[in-house]
């Protein structure tokens, strides 16, 4: 896939409990994730993203976190503010 940019109106999609964008060329994780409160699966494996934004934190319902295969270097600590129960980070740059 070429996704490049999650489109904006994905975060008016308040009640969404998946959201799966692997294999695209994303490489920005939008301040907006936070809006989608519902979440418990994302999926975003496999893009060009650097940088977690520190807001993750708010999404509380979120159980899955996947985003291996990116350019993470870094993880906010907000992160530990969720209570998942998989964080997939493999082949990062952390």
């Amino acid at each position: 896939n070429n996704i490049s940019i999650i489109p904006i109106e994905v975060f008016n999609l308040i009640n969404l409990n998946i959201l799966y964008l692997s294999d695209n060329k994303i490489k920005i994780l939008p301040k907006e994730i936070d809006l989608l409160v519902n979440l418990k699966h994302l999926n975003l494996n496999e893009n060009e993203i650097k940088t977690i934004p520190q807001n993750i934190g708010n999404l509380k319902n979120l159980e899955i976190l996947n985003l291996g295969y990116n350019k993470i270097v870094s993880i906010p600590p907000q992160i530990s503010d969720i209570l998942l129960k998989i964080l997939e980070l493999n082949n990062n740059n952390i």
